[in-house]
């Protein structure tokens, strides 16, 4: 720790230097990458947390869009059963008494039945041979048709109609991925 004087009588220099302890530079070396990997640990735990706030907010901004999009497709919900129950109101069939008594009395016995239901009719070719089946032995069926095709084939609707049979609507095209697009294309189908 002392003081070494060389003298370069030579050149006319006089060098001082001063001897340091090789235990105090690993002390300070050792200090220093401490405190680089602190600041290095600290820079990067607030970069954590920079990025948990904004995973946060992401997410919450997630939910509010969400419910955002729920409270609409509530809304949508509540105004399509809103007009359904208008045009069930306005377009609801008025019976007659017979047709009061024949709904009241449809499944009022104790003999074993089967009711048989053709959907998505008629068609030219698959409906005549129904009929002429049923007609054969005598059974009455109740046929849910299509609006298009009661419009393509009306003779055939007529002649299940004037068989006995029992007619109801199954909507008008009965594409399924058409029909719940909206309120007013299922207003429209039926």
């Amino acid at each position: 720790m002392g003081k070494i004087y060389d003298e370069y009588s030579e050149l006319g220099i006089t060098v001082t230097t001063k001897r340091i302890n090789k235990k105090k530079i690993y002390i300070i070396s050792f200090i220093l990458l401490v405190v680089l990997i602190s600041i290095f640990l600290y820079v990067f735990y607030i970069n954590k947390k920079m990025m948990d706030l904004k995973e946060q907010q992401i997410t919450l901004n997630n939910i509010q869009d969400m419910n955002s999009e729920t409270d609409q497709e509530q809304e949508n919900t509540e105004e399509l059963k809103e007009r359904l129950e208008e045009v069930v109101q306005i377009r609801l069939p008025q019976f007659t008494s017979k047709g009061k008594e024949n709904i009241k009395n449809i499944y009022l016995t104790n003999e074993k039945i089967a009711y048989l239901t053709f959907d998505d009719g008629p068609s030219s070719n698959i409906t005549p041979q129904i009929l002429e089946t049923l007609d054969k032995y005598n059974i009455k069926a109740t046929f849910f048709l299509l609006g298009q095709n009661v419009k393509r084939y009306p003779e055939l609707v007529k002649e299940e109609y004037e068989k006995g049979h029992y007619l109801a609507n199954h909507g008008y095209t009965h594409v399924y991925e058409k029909i719940y697009s909206n309120a007013q294309i299922v207003l429209d189908e039926y």
